[in-house]
């Protein structure tokens, strides 16, 4: 397994260190053939205690969640409910954190859905990019830079693919691959 997606950025508590090439192509060379969890293992391991995951409970992302409750049973899950989420998404929620025993830590916005829709109107139209970013920084950005910073990990576990990989980018954490 390649470490595609490693952050470039560590977050050390409150502090920011970055990453070389040379050093993410030498994590690259010692986690080539492990497993997913072996992977796992090694962050943790470099965590110091301060490792999490984030989740927004799409169904894929209860592999990256099982790897880490495997290695750290009380590694605290980072989840935005910014409100929107369907029925089924939160029925999903709290059947993986019974499942899991999942140490969930829920970040909301700062205004609820229906506040924010009452003054600002409904969620913006995909083509609306301007408008759409408002909608993200208020109701995404805001509750999971504050998750982040509160939890200030080391190790910060994630499902990236390439469908999320640029409006990740927005969060001010970077990544590399």
């Amino acid at each position: 397994m390649q470490v595609k997606n490693l952050t470039r950025f560590l977050h050390k508590r409150s502090e920011v260190i970055e990453m070389t090439d040379n050093q993410i192509a030498a994590y690259n060379a010692v986690l080539k053939n492990k497993s997913t969890l072996e992977v796992v293992c090694w962050g943790i391991e470099r965590a110091n205690g301060h490792a999490i995951v984030s989740t927004n409970f799409r169904p894929f992302e209860a592999v990256v969640l099982h790897h880490c409750v495997q290695v750290q049973p009380d590694i605290p899950v980072l989840w935005v409910d910014h409100g929107y989420n369907r029925p089924a998404t939160y029925r999903y929620a709290e059947k993986l954190r019974d499942m899991l025993h999942l140490n969930l830590k829920i970040y909301v916005p700062k205004l609820t859905a229906a506040y924010r829709d009452a003054i600002y109107g409904p969620i913006p139209n995909i083509d609306d990019e301007a408008e759409l970013k408002k909608f993200s920084a208020m109701m995404k950005l805001e509750p999971f830079q504050r998750g982040m910073q509160e939890l200030a990990p080391t190790v910060w576990f994630t499902s990236i693919t390439q469908s999320t990989k640029s409006a990740t980018r927005q969060t001010g954490y970077h990544f590399r691959g």
